[in-house]
């Protein structure tokens, strides 16, 4: 869902969206178990940002200090295997009490626990993993995109999954208290629309003061809105529009969305 002024928009596949933004955007403050409390700046955030936080609300971030492993954590966490495309394995944690829905916020297509415990043994695990190189940390957004048109068969998803997670398991020396996890492969695909998923399209790169995202919505991947409109297809991350002021409107044409081109064409040559 997208929130506007305090109310959630939902995000219907094959439906019209249109939003406008307000005049200027600022940093959404930080997370904390009890909710987000406000950037006591009142920082500006450039229209190209696709983190809504300001430095030092980013540095403040309870969240983002347990990734950075700066703070103490004495929550359960998963330790999971994400696929993203062929050949695109990920390795990633997510607090227990999350379950797959940190997978789909990242559009992950398929993916299995590997393993579930305390932080610092997850942690330290899943950084083992990286470096035999089994799977990686992280890909970037561009990366995780191109490979939606290439999001081949569920055994295909399956098969890369298992090998990768049968290589992490024989990893010798797992820490006392880990708990390791039978693979068992969820398909995520039919969340998405990917099927309706347009031959090509663009990707926004700003949102302007002011702009107008429209059109019908054809696939929500993670954090991802693909939008159909007169100016053809555009995939919107919905992190660019954090901390904008947000409006429905009944209508709207495209406006302020400053569009690069990603065709699918090209991109299926990457695999």
């Amino acid at each position: 869902m997208i929130v506007t002024g305090g109310e959630d928009l939902p995000l219907d596949l094959g439906t019209p969206f249109a939003v406008q933004l307000g005049d200027e955007r600022r940093c959404i403050g930080t997370w904390h178990r009890d909710g987000r409390r406000p950037c006591p700046f009142g920082h500006r955030i450039d229209p190209e940002a696709t983190s809504p936080q300001c430095r030092p609300c980013a540095a403040a971030d309870p969240g983002k200090a347990v990734a950075r492993d700066t703070v103490l954590d004495n929550r359960r966490y998963h330790l999971y295997l994400a696929w993203f495309g062929p050949g695109l394995v990920k390795v990633g944690i997510c607090a227990v009490h999350r379950g797959l829905s940190r997978l789909h916020e990242q559009g992950a297509l398929a993916s299995t626990w590997l393993a579930s415990g305390e932080h610092g043994p997850i942690r330290r695990m899943e950084r083992a993993i990286a470096e035999a190189g089994i799977a990686v940390e992280r890909y970037r957004h561009d990366k995780k995109v191109s490979a939606w048109w290439a999001y081949s068969t569920p055994e295909r998803r399956h098969n890369e999954l298992s090998a990768a997670h049968q290589r992490a398991q024989a990893i010798p020396d797992w820490p006392e208290g880990v708990d390791l996890a039978p693979c068992l492969v969820v398909d995520h695909t039919h969340l998405y629309g990917l099927a309706d998923l347009p031959l090509g399209l663009d990707r926004a790169e700003a949102l302007q003061p002011g702009a107008v995202a429209a059109g019908r919505l054809c696939s929500v991947v993670g954090s991802n809105l693909v939008l159909d409109n007169a100016n053809g297809p555009v995939v919107i991350d919905a992190r660019l529009l954090a901390g904008w002021p947000i409006e429905p409107v009944d209508a709207g044409t495209e406006s302020g969305v400053e569009r690069a081109s990603l065709r699918a064409s090209a991109q299926q040559a990457l695999f």
